[in-house]
């Protein structure tokens, strides 16, 4: 049976946090920003969505929607994103339809020209500069610098990811893709996971001290069940294997066991407990030299 705050936790939420952003091309800036907007609305019991915009043009949103959407799925999993007509107060609108309270979470340098403008919701600051101001990564991958380029990109982000991205830039924006071998560095943790040798279904698994059942095995991810059966996907890079901490645990448990039987048995020569060597005859308990316990014929 449910308790009465599990209960309450599945009721509809009445407020709803929400973000608002071009994200061409996503960077570490729009990374704090969802970071930002999933922190609030644990903070409030809230529902929470990120909007990227379905603007585009060669110069400045190179990136199309639906290939935006493929990159934000893949750097941040698990992640409600929609799209929007790169209308915040018509965003703000529609979900008042539906929910008593709309909270926008912006930069501070946005704050005052996001109230003037929303008056159905609250805006609140929770990051210092809008990711969208910055166009360097941008323009780094129109130069071509990859170097400079995958500096600003999120942290969640795979090298050969990386190079993609910069190429769909550039091609976007007119550019001749940049065309060069892709030296990808031997990862043994990868390599392991790709012979089956750990992470496999079943095994337990802690990731920011909490342990999850291995439900399913992605190409570079897994499928992780919460003890609340909540489905939950991490890279495998992010997690470690609870079954080594079990094991030395186990191992000292069965040690300190028969240390203490062994320390049960009465001596064969004094006929007292003792762990140590015998008082009488200096030998350990059961020492192979000892004549004790030997009868003559």
């Amino acid at each position: 049976m449910k308790d009465y705050r599990q209960l309450i936790r599945e009721l509809p939420s009445k407020t709803i946090v929400l973000a608002c952003a071009k994200f061409n091309p996503p960077t570490s800036g729009h990374e704090l920003l969802i970071k930002a907007v999933k922190t609030v609305a644990e903070q409030r019991n809230a529902s929470y969505a990120i909007y990227a915009s379905d603007l585009s043009d060669a110069k400045k949103n190179p990136l199309l929607i639906e290939k935006k959407l493929q990159y934000l799925n893949l750097l941040f999993p698990n992640t409600n994103f929609m799209q929007y007509s790169d209308n915040i107060a018509e965003v703000v609108s529609t979900l008042k339809e539906t929910y008593r309270n709309v909270i926008v979470v912006t930069s501070a340098d946005k704050v005052a020209s996001m109230k003037k403008s929303l008056k159905e919701a609250t805006v609140v600051s929770a990051y210092e500069k809008d990711p969208d101001a910055d166009d360097s990564t941008r323009t780094m991958a129109t130069k071509g610098l990859y170097e400079d380029f995958k500096k600003n990109l999120p942290s969640t982000i795979r090298e050969i990811d990386s190079r993609r991205l910069m190429n769909d830039i550039r091609v976007s924006c007119g550019l001749e893709p940049i065309k060069e071998e892709i030296k990808l560095v031997k990862d043994e943790l990868r390599e392991k996971y790709f012979r089956g040798e750990i992470f496999n279904v079943g095994e337990l698994v802690e990731s920011d001290g909490e342990q999850y059942e291995i439900v399913k095995r992605g190409s570079n991810h897994l499928l992780l069940k919460e003890r609340t059966g909540k489905l939950i996907s991490k890279w495998i890079q992010n997690v470690k294997l609870v079954e080594e901490k079990k094991t030395k645990r186990k191992q000292l448990k069965t040690f300190k066991s028969t240390v203490r039987n062994m320390a049960a048995v009465p001596c064969p020569v004094c006929n007292d407990i003792h762990a140590g060597a015998c008082p009488q005859d200096g030998r350990m308990p059961f020492d192979p030299m000892s004549s004790v316990g030997v009868q003559n014929g």
